[in-house]
């Protein structure tokens, strides 16, 4: 019978576990597990593991390692700042922060399993302007994975929504892991869809220069209101 832990819940539903042992009978888990569940089994020297999806629900389950192909298996890459999206894009939910040239907006992201992010879903607001944004990728310590062209995209929602920016190059992230995603424009017409409250670690770096992205930034470990960006991976 696997000992079993539950780390956590996942953004997009479900259970993160931990477990010596992948479930083999039903008394593994009796209430069943889902398929958005994911597993870590330890070694036997808990010096490294191996990552499991749930890809039937049941108890014990069916469990499947990343490294077997599967329909659907990391093909899911949608995960948010804070761990899930805003109800609405609306004031009640977000706030319209006009863009600072020298600013940078990052908030953290939870990659929970290893899959290739091909770019970000950013909360933008034209605001009757022709400003431009570039949104990238920093690992937990701050260091930059990937970013989109430099140029920047010309931010087209005429109201507070979401921009689909790709990055130059996908990323394969490997996960689970912390992430933090950042948004930044070029001028102060266009406007960033930052989240009123919370408590995930989100913030602004300064000093920046116009869509220029760094090669590493001191991520912030607080949450600073009207600072982190509302933006999805994909």
């Amino acid at each position: 019978m696997a000992n079993l832990y539950a780390a956590g819940l996942l953004p997009f539903g479900g259970t993160f576990w931990i477990a010596d042992a992948v479930p083999s009978q039903a008394g593994d888990y009796p209430p069943g597990f889902v398929t958005q569940d994911l597993l870590l089994v330890y070694g036997a020297n808990a010096s490294k593991g191996s990552l499991y999806r749930c890809s039937a629900a049941g108890s014990p389950g069916t469990w499947k390692p990343f490294s077997v192909a599967e329909a659907g298996s990391g093909s899911f890459t949608n995960f948010a700042t804070g761990g899930g999206q805003p109800a609405a894009l609306t004031s009640t939910f977000v706030n319209a922060t006009a863009g600072v040239v020298a600013d940078l907006w990052v908030a953290a992201v939870v990659i929970p399993y290893s899959c290739t992010i091909t770019g970000i879903w950013a909360a933008l607001n034209a605001n009757s302007g022709t400003d431009k944004a570039l949104v990238s990728l920093f690992d937990g310590a701050g260091t930059l994975l990937a970013n989109s062209a430099l140029a920047g995209a010309t931010i087209t929602p005429t109201s507070m929504g979401y921009q689909k920016i790709p990055f130059v190059t996908p990323y394969a992230a490997v996960g689970p892991a912390l992430h933090f995603i950042g948004v930044q424009t070029n001028g102060t017409t266009g406007q960033v869809g930052t989240q009123l409250a919370g408590v995930i670690p989100g913030g602004v770096i300064t000093g920046q220069s116009s869509l220029v992205v760094p090669a590493s930034i001191t991520p912030p470990t607080t949450f600073t209101a009207n600072q982190a960006p509302v933006a999805v991976t994909y």
